[in-house]
């Protein structure tokens, strides 16, 4: 453990526990690894060797004791306690309350329990108050009256109020506590960080720095406060409870108005690493239970180091509240939120403090300390609230109209002429891959949840597959050489539609039951956090690149098909488009690709990029196919019949007559003249090239 107290705490606590277990026979020996400013560099050294030694599969400790900041941080690699204690449900059931449920609890299970508690309190000048006749105040308009009013008379170098804002975590405790101070009454839940309650707040704070303390006063460090204290030259000090000094009268913090209040708090909190051998995790068990019983916390905790203990109903014992203030620590308000969610807290604190710093010098105002605060843990997400998000937005819906409206063609006559290449139950289902896609880009508005990344991921691979479904069927039907595979697939279509579509859902339904996905936040320096759809199973990392390769397989067959198939007189024109629909589809995928495995740390930019690349797919797939080629053929068709028209009025006004041999008036885009003799596959070994040039399929 890290010595947040005074050394012998801790060695008294092993001794006794020891003498414990050799009175009861447990045959458990507790050693005890102290780390402090003598044997590692900084606090942070000691996070880190604890953090390493929690995930090896083999580690030093048993038990660890940490600060509560960095439950989030360990939490993950500790024992669930609860059903493991000699008498678990009563043990755990003393230490319930919103504090310590908040910091010991993870996904509702519990990975620890306190060892002891403080909180952040107002220490008061006894001396001052009572040679000025006043009271401990109980809000900051008054603690700066009665503050100012003793600086007066005093004229010396007494500091009237520290703050108390070090460079470190402590910063980070005393702004949300100050903060939470001023919410409207106790039942209110922490302000939102930018509402305008918080802005008003920190001008107050500010307000207060000027009148009754100084810049460097506020950003002293814990050492300075104590001098401070010890040598009573300030009136009013904030810090924690653990400090002992009877010149000083100890009560909460001040809020806003009476009645209201807000104090941070901390626990040294005491968990038990999952990975211990059985044999150590119950011997491990019976200290946590043995330092967190009623006995130890009353006797040790409370009545020897005069510490607050976890567990509240100590605090009516009459006994117990001749040691200590009970009062006290029923009437602080404590302030849960938001410290405690955050993962890397030192991280955290170092950015808030630089922040506030900033703003205690003048160089930024409250809105922009708040906005640059509420950023840095913030997730954004790609909505309608920002202009570009709306026009993809609308976009989407545009497009996915234009595909229902499309569908309905299928059922006009005069269309039908266009529709000839797949049959319509072909048609629909090649509609439907298009619905499917746009419907998987739309997943990504608004917050990201991993179901959400689920969904999305099994619509887009089910809407792709369904893209390749139809024409790979036309395509292996059209063959320039019949076979019996060909045949096979022409007389049984829906039992070929069904296997390829049960194959990717199968995968898709084991996805969702493994529950793989979850949503990563990318947390960036100096501008938005967002989040991405990630999955680290390996089982679903598989599967996922499966269903990939699966409808690349798809492609890249229909790519080579199409190359057979080029000179087939029937299908000439829609081999041609779909020519171009295949090249752009590899380009779009290609494109996706690349912004996926870009480092892009713009939640704009790559959001837009992503729904974008995946829309230009569906326009290709679905508007070229269904509205930009009609297009074109009935442009080409009227230009072909103008050209035909001309070269008829020239001949009809020439003095000689030319003989005009038809199958030369042909435009690029016409097909190869059905008068002329179809080239047919003989049933001999054919290349290639034979079939390539093929202009008709062999009976």
């Amino acid at each position: 453990m890290y010595n947040l107290y005074d050394e012998d705490l801790y060695h008294t606590i092993t001794d006794e526990f020891n003498n414990f277990s050799r009175e009861n026979n447990l045959d458990i020996e507790l050693d005890l690894v102290l780390f402090s400013n003598k044997n590692v560099s900084s606090k942070n050294e000691y996070i880190s060797i604890i953090e390493s030694n929690l995930r090896k599969i083999s580690n030093s400790f048993d038990l660890v004791a940490f600060d509560s900041v960095y439950s989030k941080l360990f939490s993950s690699n500790l024992l669930n306690i609860e059903g493991k204690l000699f008498n678990d449900t009563n043990h755990i059931n003393m230490y319930f309350s919103n504090e310590t449920y908040s910091l010991c609890t993870y996904s509702n299970q519990w990975f620890g329990l306190p060892l002891f508690l403080n909180y952040k309190v107002l220490y008061s000048n006894k001396n001052f108050l009572k040679n000025y006749n006043e009271e401990i105040p109980e809000t900051w308009d008054e603690l700066i009256i009665i503050a100012k009013k003793i600086l007066e008379k005093e004229n010396n170098n007494l500091i009237g109020y520290n703050g108390f804002f070090p460079d470190n975590e402590n910063a980070v405790f005393s702004l949300f506590e100050y903060i939470y101070s001023f919410r409207d009454n106790t039942t209110s839940p922490f302000p939102e960080i930018t509402d305008k309650i918080v802005v008003n707040a920190l001008q107050k704070l500010i307000h207060i720095k000027n009148e009754i303390s100084t810049e460097n006063i506020f950003k002293a460090d814990e050492r300075y406060n104590e001098v401070l204290l010890d040598s009573k030259s300030i009136i009013f000090s904030n810090s924690w409870s653990n400090y002992k000094n009877d010149d000083y009268f100890v009560s909460k913090l001040p809020g806003k108005t009476k009645g209201i209040s807000g104090s941070s708090y901390s626990e040294l909190i005491i968990g038990i690493s999952k990975k211990n051998s059985s044999d150590n995790i119950n011997a491990a068990l019976r200290v946590l239970e043995f330092f967190t019983s009623e006995n130890v916390q009353k006797e040790i905790i409370i009545k020897k180091y005069k510490l607050f203990s976890a567990i509240k109903n100590i605090y009516s014992d009459e006994e117990i509240c001749l040691i200590i203030d009970c009062e006290l620590i029923k009437s602080i308000q404590s302030v849960t939120e938001p410290i405690y969610l955050i993962q890397n807290y030192n991280n955290y604190s170092k950015k808030v403090t630089k922040l506030l710093y900033n703003f205690f010098s003048g160089s930024t105002t409250a809105d922009k300390l708040l906005t640059d605060i509420d950023d840095i843990t913030r997730i954004y997400y790609y909505s309608l609230n920002i202009p570009i998000g709306l026009i993809m937005f609308i976009i989407s819906l545009i497009i996915f109209f234009i595909v229902i409206g499309s569908i309905i063609a299928l059922f006009i006559e005069r269309f039908k002429k266009y529709f000839k290449f797949l049959s319509l139950d072909l048609w629909i289902i090649y509609s439907l891959a298009s619905l499917l896609y746009i419907s998987s880009e739309m997943i990504y508005f608004w917050e990201l949840t991993p179901l959400k990344c689920e969904i999305s991921h099994a619509i887009m691979i089910m809407g792709s597959c369904l893209y390749f479904i139809p024409i790979l069927h036309k395509l292996i039907t059209n063959f320039p050489r019949k076979t019996r595979f060909s045949e096979y697939i022409k007389y049984h279509k829906y039992l070929y539609i069904t296997i390829i579509i049960s194959f990717q859902g199968i995968l898709n339904i084991i996805l969702l039951i493994l529950s793989s996905y979850t949503v990563m936040n990318v947390m960036v320096e100096n501008d938005k956090n967002f989040g991405l759809c990630m999955t680290f199973h390996p089982l679903a990392n598989a599967i996922a690149q499966i269903q990939v390769l699966f409808n690349l397989l798809l492609y890249s067959c229909s790519c080579i098909l199409v190359f057979f198939e080029w000179n087939i007189t029937e299908t000439y024109k829609d081999i041609r488009a779909l020519t171009v629909i295949l090249c752009v589809d590899g380009i779009t995928q290609f494109l996706l690709t690349v912004v996926v495995f870009t480092n892009i740390r713009n939640y704009i930019v790559y959001y837009t990029l992503h729904i974008g690349i995946n829309l230009l797919y569906v326009i290709m797939n679905h508007i070229y196919m269904f509205v930009i080629r009609i297009w074109i053929e009935n442009k080409n068709k009227k230009a072909n019949e103008e050209e035909v028209f001309i070269k008829e009025l020239v001949k009809f006004n020439s003095p000689t007559t030319y003989i005009i041999n038809s199958s030369s008036i042909q435009t690029s885009d016409s097909c190869p003249s059905n008068n002329s003799k179809a080239k047919s596959i003989n049933n001999r070994s054919i290349g290639l090239l034979d079939l390539h040039f093929a202009k008709a399929q062999n009976e």
